[in-house]
C-alpha cells in the first residue's frame, strides 16, 4: 500500500556493494526502471541510513526515501498524503469496527468478573492485540451517556496514564515508543467526550480504567491488520513490500 520497506541495521551490516544493488533493486520495485537514476541517487539514500535516531528524507527521480528510526520506506512522491488523514466512528458495545486505511480492528464488549490486565498482549493467532478494561460508569457523564467514538490521533492530543504524574503529549509517546512516522497518521483513539479513553500501544487512560470497586467493567480489543504487523515484523528480511 504504500511502498517498500527496509531495516537498517540489516542493510549496514551489508558490504557497500551489496547496498547498492540492494538499493537498485529496490528502486526498480518501486518506480519500475533506473531511468535517471545515478550512484549519487543511490548513496544519497544509504546516506539516509548513517543515523537511527529521528526521521530524515530524501527525493530522487521517481522515489520518496524516508527514514523513521531504524526503518527506510521508499515510495512514490506524494503516495503519504495521497489518502485521507481523518476519521471517526460511533461505538456501541457488542459492535465491531473495522478502521479505515488499514488501521486496525477494535471492539467494546462487556467484561467478565475476573480483571485482565491492561496491556499488550498477543491475541488471535499472527495478529498482535491490545487489550484493556475500562471503568463502564467512567465513560458517562450522570445518567447521561456521553459520545463513545473512535478517531484519528491529532496533533495536541494528549493523556494521562496510570502510574504517571501528569498528562503526556501523544506526540511525545511517539518518540517515546519510536513509532514510525507514516503509521501516526491514521493511528487509532478511543474518545468519551472530549477526553481520550484509550490509544493504540500507549493503553489507557487513569480516569477510565477499572478498579477493583468498577461496577460496570467494560473491555476494549484492538487488534492490528495483517499488513500493519507484517511491516512491522519484516526485521531480517532484505525489504518488505506494502
Amino acid at each position: 500500500r504504500l511502498g517498500l520497506f527496509l531495516q537498517i541495521p540489516d542493510l549496514n551490516g551489508l558490504h557497500r556493494a551489496v547496498q547498492r544493488r540492494l538499493i537498485r533493486r529496490a528502486l526498480v520495485e518501486v518506480r519500475g526502471d533506473l531511468r535517471s537514476i545515478n550512484v549519487q541517487h543511490v548513496d544519497a539514500i544509504l546516506k539516509l541510513c548513517m543515523s537511527l535516531e529521528g526521521h530524515d528524507r530524501v527525493i530522487v527521480p521517481g522515489v520518496d526515501a524516508l527514514r523513521s528510526f531504524a526503518t527506510l520506506l521508499l515510495t512514490t512522491p506524494g503516495r503519504l498524503n495521497s489518502e485521507k488523514r481523518h476519521y471517526r466512528i460511533d461505538l456501541a458495545m457488542g459492535e465491531s469496527v473495522e478502521l479505515p486505511f488499514e488501521a486496525g480492528h477494535l471492539r467494546l464488549e462487556p467484561a467478565g468478573s475476573e480483571p485482565q490486565f491492561c496491556a499488550t498482549v498477543k491475541g488471535e493467532p499472527h495478529f498482535p492485540a491490545d487489550i484493556v478494561e475500562l471503568d463502564g460508569e467512567a465513560l458517562t457523564r450522570g445518567d447521561c451517556a456521553r459520545p463513545l467514538y473512535l478517531r484519528n490521533w491529532e496533533p495536541g492530543d494528549e493523556m494521562h496514564r496510570p502510574g504517571h504524574s501528569k498528562p503526556e503529549k501523544l506526540k511525545a509517546l511517539f518518540q517515546e515508543y519510536k513509532v514510525l512516522l507514516w503509521e501516526r497518521r491514521h493511528w487509532p483513539v478511543v474518545l468519551s467526550g472530549d477526553e481520550i479513553v484509550w490509544a493504540r500501544r500507549f493503553g489507557c487512560a487513569e480516569k477510565f480504567q477499572r478498579s477493583a470497586g468498577t461496577r460496570r467493567p467494560v473491555r476494549l480489543r484492538y487488534r492490528e491488520c495483517e499488513r500493519t504487523r507484517v511491516a512491522s515484523e519484516s526485521k531480517g528480511q532484505k525489504f518488505t513490500s506494502l
